[in-house]
């Protein structure tokens, strides 16, 4: 049985008005993620993600290597508690 596990990951970088939230929610589908991302008032994009832990893990991998306009910096993560969700969305 896979591990479930749920990590709110925090990115720095040029990570707000390059297409992140889309890129993430995007990834996360095809990922079968759920959870959500949303801009911070300071300049930090905050995500919260759900899944099998080897999913998660490759989520991460393709955000630190950007797309286009993307440049992830530094990457906070910490895990939470499990929630009941199915989907992903941008707040």
């Amino acid at each position: 049985m896979r591990k479930i596990e749920r990590r709110e990951l925090i990115l720095e970088g040029s990570v707000q008005g390059v297409g992140l939230r889309w890129f993430a929610k995007t990834t996360a589908e095809r990922l079968d993620l759920a959870g959500w991302v949303q801009n911070q008032e300071n300049g930090t994009v905050t995500i919260e993600v759900q899944g099998p832990c080897g999913q998660i893990d490759l989520f991460c991998e393709i955000l630190q290597a950007g797309r286009a306009f993307i440049s992830v910096e530094q990457m906070q993560q910490r895990k939470l508690p499990l929630e009941k969700e199915t989907q992903f969305i941008i707040r």
